[in-house]
């Protein structure tokens, strides 16, 4: 659900201009799949699922610090 400020504008946070405060996480995921072929929803859930087994702590870590 977006949310409507007074003047009938949506919020600022659901800008589509606006870089998803977890872009790192996109990338990398983008950059896991792309030799990847997803046959079924199933196998696109396995796949996000080795995709964060695999992540650490410190990716997380660093990935807020690289926020403004």
């Amino acid at each position: 659900m977006i949310k409507r400020t007074d003047t009938g504008q949506s919020d600022p946070s659901y800008s589509p201009n606006l870089a998803p405060r977890n872009y790192h996480v996109f990338l990398a995921l983008q950059n896991f799949l792309s030799e990847k072929k997803l046959a079924s929803r199933e196998d696109c859930g396995n796949r996000l699922l080795e995709f964060s087994a695999n992540r650490d702590q410190d990716f997380y870590y660093r990935g807020i610090m690289k926020l403004p």
